[in-house]
Parts: C-alpha cells; structure tokens; sequence
C-alpha cells in the first residue's frame, strides 16, 4: 500500500468545498461528509486537567476522534487529507451554558461555530422554534451548535401577573414582547401542576427543567422531584424561601446569576461555607454570568442609549447586522429598568465577586454562560469575555476557565462520555487555536479553524459563517499597538457610585488597582501590554482603551 500526503493548500481547500455548501442569509446546509482527515503536528489541551501534549496527531472520521498520535511516528492512512497545525493548539469545542436562542433569530446559529462554541444550553424561550433549530442541525440541514434545551420555563404565577400588568403600561411593541414572554412560561402553583408540567417537557424533547422564580419552598421541591423522576438535571435562578445550601443539597444542579443580586451579595461567608460544602457534595455549578451584569447593571445609563440608538443607524454600527427581533429585545430591558428601584449595583458586584472567590477557593465548580439573549451579548463573542472575567475577577486559572465551557458543561448533561474533553471515540467538536490558551485565557479569541460534529472550517470559513453579526469589541479587549507610544488607560468610578447610580465611563482615569498596568509596562510575545495576572481583584468596573501620545510625546 501507498501512503500519499495531500498537499496542505489542497486539504484545506477540499475540507471546506467537501464540508459547507452555500452561504445565503440565515441558513448554511452542511455536508457530513464520512472522509477522514487528520491534523497533525498540533499541541492537545485535552480538557481533563492533564498537561497540554505537544506534536500530535489527532485524526477525525465519521464525525468522531478515531485516533490520537505522536506526529513523529504517525503515517496517515490512504486518502487522509492532513491539515498541518504545527505551533497551534487543540482544545475541545466550547459551551455556552447559558442562552436563550429564540430572542434572536437562525442566522445567528452559525456565529456561534465561528467563535468556537460548538454546543449551547438553552434556557428557555419558544420552545417549538428551538426545538426544530435543534433537529435541523442534528440532520445536518442547519449549521450551527448543538443545541441542548429547557424548553418552557417554569414559573411564578405572581410573577406572570406582575408581566401582564407591566405589559398593560407598555404601547406597542414593548407590549407584544412581554406578552409573548408569558406564553413562553409555564405556571405553577402546586405540586401537581410541576409534575404535569415536567412530564410534558421531558415527552417533548427537554434535556433540563429550568425555573425562574418559585412561590414557596414546596413548589421548589416538586420541581427537583419530578425532574428527578424523569431523569433531567435541573437549572434554575437562586430559590425563594430555600437556603442555598439546602437547594444544592436537595439536587438543584446549577445556580444561574447566582451571588448577584442585592441580598445573596451580602451573605455572610459563613453561609456560603455551606453552600460551598453542598455543592462539592451533590457535584452542582455555578452559573455567575458576570458578563451580563457588566452590560446590564455597571454600563453607564448614557452609553446604553447611544449603543441602542446607534442600532438603528446602520453604518455607524458594530452589529449593524442584529436582528430586529434581538435589537427589540435590548430595548425593552432598557424600558424596563424605569421600573427598578435603585441600587447600588456597584456595591452588589462588589459582594458577588468576594463571595464567587470564596467559592472558588473552597472548590466549587463553576460552568460558564453568557445569558445571550440579555443586552448588547453577542453570540459566541461574549463567552470570550465570560472566560477572562472568570479569570480575572474570580481567580480560575486558566485551564479552569477552559473546563468551565468543555468538560464541566458535559458533565452537567451526564454527556462526558461523548463530549468535553479531547479522547478517542468522542464526537469531534473541537477548536483550533493560534496561541496556547493555558498561557492567556485571551488567546481563546485566536480560532484558526472550528470541528463541529466533525466538520472542518477553516479561518475563511468561519469568517463567512460570522458575516452575518460583526462581534462586539470586548470590554476587556485589548488592542495590538502599531507605530507610536500608546498609554493605557481604564475607565474607573470617580468618586465611586452611590446607591440608585451607575459609573460613568467617560470618566478616564490611569489605572492603579493591584493587578494593573502602566505605559511602561513590558510587551507580551503578540505586542500587547500585559496586563492579567492570576491574582488580585482588578476587572470590577474596569475597561480598557488605548490612547495614542501626542507628537511630542513620541519624539521624547
């Protein structure tokens, strides 16, 4: 037998002609295509915690790791087409674990691969649509990630009233959109009405319960029973009138928001030694979706309005591409905020990051999400910045955050044995990385290419696939200096908030905190100012810009 290698040009050409065919508006069949290939010469950041592996060979056939070898010693099989990934990095395809899929539209599926995230949890919305988005990419008519979902979202009977009054006070479209929001919710009052409710969802295809808001502690412990009964994990927001503790300890598998609302922020860190022990006990995470708290309760008021109406200026938009129903939805979180009472929402994040790392130190697992769905989260985009908050504002280290989107989020849907992780015979959702994660959670950012379902899109590919919503510049992003002397700058409450206000981020100052940088300081190997340590406290309110020095600044 010969054994030929296909020249690289020609592989990556074949395997994005053979995998993505067509690239109109809104939907991009995709071809399962049963050829094997092989990428070779890459480092492996298998996601079980073990060190990274470099110059291996990882070979895909029939949507699945056939094989793991050391490049040195591996020979390709006939017809292998081998992609080169020599100074790249795999790691296992990413996990948004908290989303809500219908508030946008199909087109936005796609823009989820191009960013790295091959799997998402749905946490409620129209449950029809969903579900048929789900079957289309599960058939390989639809690209986009697989979609795990919760389906209608059980709450409150109280709390829908509250709605419909609301929605009374609203004009049109605000009106339409909270009305929609109640159909889109299940309520339940007592135990029979959560098990009948339960049972539903399970029949019709859910893969968690989720809760929002329950009315005493009776109701909570029906809800954990029936999914219990029917064998499906449950998520929901922190219960009424049940103690964290006890709710990990009765089987809630995972906290969303949690630690940050004004109570939950000021408890005292006894309880939360509790918490901590009931969670490691019962194996449930933590779901803190911090990016969400900066975009909706620590954006100055100001430039929430000049972000929402710059979206209905085309060209002078980031995401002049967001669908309308997304950009309605952005607004009425924003319309709704007349009726909140004031905080001191600074204070709260303040309490919520202390307590998140004391839970991290005590070992608490944590799964990352987004809360797309919730203004200016972008698909795919934001779980960037939820990966570097976690670092950064929480202590994980990196290859923490890594596993908060790969292994632990399998683990949640008991999936381990298919997903999360890089191993032999598990389906091939993985992520082709420029530069080694473990070094810099940022360098998440940099995709070479996508394996969803073992498919391969190379960098224009996914380019394409992301045409339809340009990202949104991260809050933590940093830029690339070229020519010239650049100052680093953070925008930082002065004088610091009070309750019933939000920090203005026009108010420029230089940047002091522990963990911060300076103009001096040296440039890492990709030309930024290095800034992330792994310890300290920085990120609470922080974001950061570069400024250029002036002409005189640059000839000194």
């Amino acid at each position: 037998m010969t054994h030929r290698r296909i020249p690289l040009q020609l592989a990556v050409w074949l395997t994005v002609l053979l995998a993505v065919v067509g690239w109109g508006a809104g939907q991009h069949p995709a071809v399962r295509s049963t050829e094997p290939f092989a990428l070779t010469e890459v480092t492996v950041i298998d996601g079980t915690g073990a060190p990274p592996r470099p110059s291996q060979t990882v070979l895909v056939a029939n949507g699945r790791i056939a094989a793991i070898d050391e490049a040195r010693t591996w020979t390709p099989p006939e017809q292998v087409r081998v992609i080169r990934g020599r100074g790249r990095y795999l790691i296992p395809g990413l996990w948004d674990m908290h989303v809500h899929l219908s508030m946008g539209d199909p087109s936005l599926l796609p823009v989820f691969l191009a960013h790295g995230v091959t799997a998402v949890r749905d946490l409620g919305g129209d449950f029809p649509t969903v579900r048929a988005w789900q079957q289309e990419i599960a058939a390989g008519t639809r690209i986009g990630p697989r979609i795990y979902t919760a389906g209608r979202i059980l709450e409150s009977p109280r709390f829908l009233e509250i709605l419909a009054r609301l929605a009374g006070a609203l004009e049109p479209p605000f009106r339409d959109r909270i009305n929609a929001i109640r159909t889109e919710r299940i309520p339940v009052s007592d135990a029979e009405q959560v098990e009948r409710a339960v049972r539903d969802l399970a029949q019709q295809g859910a893969t968690c319960i989720k809760f929002r808001m329950n009315t005493t502690p009776e109701i909570f412990h029906a809800i954990v029973t029936a999914a219990n009964r029917v064998g499906l994990p449950v998520a929901g927001h922190s219960p009424q009138g049940v103690s964290l503790a006890e709710a990990a300890a009765a089987g809630q598998k995972s906290f969303e928001h949690v630690l940050t609302g004004p109570e939950e922020a000021t408890l005292p860190l006894a309880e939360i030694d509790r918490f901590a022990d009931a969670l490691q006990q019962n194996r449930s995470y933590l779901v803190p979706t911090l990016v969400t708290f900066h975009t909706s309760r620590l954006l100055a008021p100001k430039l929430m309005d000049e972000r929402l109406n710059a979206l209905s200026q085309p060209r002078k938009s980031r995401s002049r591409s967001l669908p309308e129903p997304l950009v309605e939805a952005w607004r009425l979180q924003r319309r709704l905020d007349q009726f909140e009472p004031p905080q001191d929402w600074a204070a709260v994040y303040r309490g919520a990051v202390e307590r998140l790392r004391h839970l991290h130190r005590a070992g608490a697992l944590f799964l990352a999400g987004t809360d797309f769905g919730a203004r200016f989260i972008y698909p795919g985009s934001s779980l960037h910045e939820e990966l570097e908050r976690l670092v950064v504002e929480i202590g994980l280290t990196p290859g923490e955050a890594l596993q908060t989107a790969t292994r632990n989020a399998a683990q949640f849907f008991r999936e381990e044995q298919r997903l999360g992780t890089i191993e032999v015979g598990k389906l091939a959702d993985l992520v082709l990385l420029e530069a080694n994660p473990l070094d810099d959670i940022r360098n998440t950012r940099r995709i070479a290419a996508v394996i969803a379902a073992g498919v391969y899109y190379n960098r224009a590919a996914l380019e394409r696939l992301s045409a339809r919503t340009p990202s949104r510049q991260s809050n933590l992003d940093f830029f690339r200096p070229g020519r010239g002397i650049y100052r680093w700058r953070a925008y930082v409450p002065s004088p610091p908030p009070t309750a019933g206000t939000a920090f203005d981020p026009e108010i420029a100052l230089d940047h002091t905190c522990s963990v911060g940088t300076t103009d001096t300081a040296p440039l890492d190997s990709h030309g930024n100012r290095q800034f992330l340590r792994r310890s300290g406290t920085c990120g609470l309110h922080c974001r950061f810009t570069r400024t250029v020095a002036s002409a005189a600044a640059r000839r000194r």
